[in-house]
């Protein structure tokens, strides 16, 4: 397990939303009327500080969002330098940005989401076994099951965020690297997760807190 510190504006963007349920992206009001819609937004501010559309009122993430997870990130995987590895979260935004800011780093990174199709994940699984790529980075619940060959000179595993009150597909997500062959004794996952905040079930926010105990 990684703990990481929020930066500064995630930080900021975080106890807004967790005290007031009201955050201000720049100068765009971000609002959630329920606690559920509360928690997801915590939740995404963990990833990355987040953007918003002025019109549409969509949240999402800019190019250059900064991220204390993806720098952890970046810094776990130095450690390794040539090895392989898997990497999830439960938000397609955040993958997509992960992608990109890798592949920017000089990393041969994928993308496996809802919005690659078949043929594309075919490829990816080609490009795998050909050892054309090192690093897939997936959402988690589009990686849990069916798949059988991503262990192939694979044993690691980097968790950003899981589907909440979903430890099944965490699991199912883990079996698809941790299984029997030559290299199970190697496996290895991390998890990195944002001190002080919803990933470690710690609310300010009473009502948070008791529908996260339920």
């Amino acid at each position: 397990v990684i703990i990481v510190e929020l930066n500064s504006e995630q930080r900021r963007i975080y106890n807004e939303m967790e005290t007031q349920q009201l955050a201000y992206l720049k100068s765009h009001p971000w609002v959630t009327e329920v606690p559920i819609a509360a928690r997801s937004a915590l939740k995404t501010i963990t990833l990355a500080t987040p953007s918003i559309d002025p019109v549409t009122e969509e949240i999402s993430f800019d190019e250059d969002a900064s991220s204390s997870k993806f720098d952890a990130l970046m810094g776990e995987l130095a450690l390794h330098p040539g090895e392989r590895a898997v990497i999830a979260t439960d938000r397609k935004r955040f993958a997509k940005l992960v992608v990109a800011r890798m592949r920017a780093a000089g990393l041969n990174a994928v993308e496996w989401s809802g919005d690659v199709n078949s043929a594309g994940r075919e490829e990816i699984k080609r490009q795998w076994l050909a050892g054309e790529v090192d690093y897939i980075v997936c959402v988690m619940k589009s990686f849990s099951t069916g798949l059988d060959w991503a262990q192939h000179n694979c044993w690691r595993i980097g968790v950003l965020s899981s589907p909440e009150g979903d430890p099944t597909t965490k699991q199912q997500f883990l079996r698809r690297v941790f299984r029997t062959g030559e290299h199970k004794d190697k496996f290895e996952w991390f998890e990195i997760l944002a001190e002080n905040t919803y990933d470690s079930g710690i609310f300010q926010n009473v009502e948070l807190q008791a529908l996260a105990q339920q």
